[in-house]
């Protein structure tokens, strides 16, 4: 499919979430997170698409990502105007239509981050463990864990697979910092649209860390 194809398909597929009910989902979180005295999130930062030019999967992801994007912008003017996208594994075909999309390749990922309490929306679709971590130590004091959000993997369900029986402490994929923030997460699951292609959104959901879920463990996260 050639890439004008890819970008007219990225817009129907966007509007197909729409229908879907992702739009009222995000609409009502940002809400919530405002009726709550917090900072909207500015910026929205993607991690692990993969091949957006040849995965219809990683194209579905993406038109995710421009939704929520798009909503976080209308409620908040001072939004980063750019999607901001970040896989070692994108190729050229892969960095040709997410800029023709108007996304921002980022050569390393934490390049456009700022402040370490900036209100940051991650979206993160099936990243192994220790991409989740990255994050996390990026992140891991009060103020700007209270200002982070996660789309991804559900953190309940690596805390029921870890803590099962069969798995080894010490395993290298072991998500270490999930597995410790997890008890004091905030984690809702977002409508999963999978009859549009399968695999796509399974097992996502939305985390957020609450302060007042984080203070009373705050010594014993270590967090400053």
């Amino acid at each position: 499919m050639k890439r004008m194809d890819k970008l007219v398909k990225l817009r129907t597929v966007v509007e197909q979430l729409k229908a879907h009910g992702i739009e009222r989902f995000a609409g009502e979180q940002i809400a919530r997170r405002s009726e709550k005295g917090r900072n909207p999130w500015n910026k929205v930062v993607v991690y692990g698409l993969g091949h957006v030019a040849t995965s219809d999967v990683a194209l579905h992801q993406l038109a995710l990502a421009f939704l929520l994007h798009d909503i976080l912008r209308k409620a908040n003017p001072k939004t980063w105007d750019e999607l901001l996208c970040y896989d070692p594994a994108f190729d050229e075909s892969d960095r040709r239509l997410l800029q023709q999309a108007e996304c921002r390749v980022m050569e390393r990922p934490d390049e456009f981050e700022g402040h370490e309490s900036e209100p940051i929306l991650y979206y993160m679709p099936h990243c192994e463990g220790p991409v989740y971590d990255m994050v996390l130590r990026r992140r891991w004091n009060l103020l700007a864990l209270g200002d982070t959000a996660i789309l991804g993997n559900s953190f309940r369900a690596y805390h029921d697979v870890w803590n099962g029986s069969g798995c080894k402490p010490t395993h290298p994929n072991k998500p270490t910092e999930v597995l410790r923030i997890a008890p004091y997460t905030t984690e809702i699951d977002i409508p999963d649209p999978n009859h549009l292609v399968v695999g796509a959104f399974n097992n996502t959901s939305l985390m957020t860390f609450p302060i007042l879920r984080l203070k009373p463990a705050k010594a014993e996260l270590g967090l400053g």
